[in-house]
């Protein structure tokens, strides 16, 4: 998909917020496992790696990985 000059300055100008999918519904993927025949492994994003737990427990949110 091309992104447009238009696309890009709305982004700019509103900020990356309003494209972030931090809380969305994240697909489970099921793989053959490889070293063991017939057993099956899955694999999920979760909303818990969007943040970092600080020794003090607070939250921080990883913009970076949105």
């Amino acid at each position: 998909m091309t992104m447009t000059d238009a696309s890009r300055i709305e982004i700019v100008t509103l900020g990356t917020a309003v494209i972030q999918n931090k809380s969305g519904l994240f697909a489970t993927i099921v793989r053959a496992s490889d070293k063991v025949k017939g057993c099956t492994t899955t694999k999920s994003l979760t909303t818990d790696l969007f943040y970092r737990r600080l020794d003090n427990g607070e939250k921080v949110l990883r913009s970076w990985m949105i």
